[in-house]
């Protein structure tokens, strides 16, 4: 199921990566020096990546899906009654 979501999450991991990591290194200074805390930071952004993600899938990208999938079924009718032709409706 994580597939459904994947371009979502991959959209949206580095800002909030690098926000979380942000927010370590103002809390914690010099955390960078200390692999495992950076570490441990980044993991700990992943409870933000993924419910983030799957609600950017269904509040923005399924959206633009199926909108970009009704301008096209449009546009491809305005060809074929410019053409005369037949259109073939898509999945």
């Amino acid at each position: 199921m994580i597939g459904v979501y994947s371009y979502s999450i991959y959209l949206i991991h580095d800002p909030i990566l690098r926000g979380v990591v942000g927010l370590y290194e103002e809390r914690f200074p010099g955390i960078d020096n200390h692999s495992f805390a950076v570490f441990a930071a980044g993991v700990s952004s992943a409870l933000i990546v993924f419910p983030v993600g799957i609600l950017m899938y269904y509040l923005v990208e399924r959206p633009s899906i199926s909108c970009g999938k009704k301008l096209l079924s449009l546009w491809a009718r305005r060809l074929a009654n410019q053409e005369g032709a037949q259109v073939v409706p898509a999945a």
